[in-house]
């Protein structure tokens, strides 16, 4: 995750528990092998969180196109 966003290791820890105390991720630690691992779960109001911010982003693009198209 932390390359994919191409975040810092502690900026990624602050955005996680930042999720994390809204309610919207569980973190889960524990090993892979002897690796130390971190795996998160999107939680039912995280889910909805994500869906409703999908919902407002696609209205927003939706609307630029249109004053777009009215140039």
């Amino acid at each position: 995750m932390r390359d994919t966003l191409d975040l810092t290791d502690g900026n990624l820890s602050r955005h996680i528990r930042t999720l994390e105390q809204a309610g919207y991720v569980e973190i889960h630690k524990g090993y892979q092998g002897r690796r130390p691992r971190t795996w998160l779960s999107l939680t039912p109001a995280g889910s909805t969180a994500l869906a409703e911010e999908l919902t407002a982003l696609r209205a927003l693009v939706a609307r630029l196109d249109k004053a777009e198209r009215k140039r």
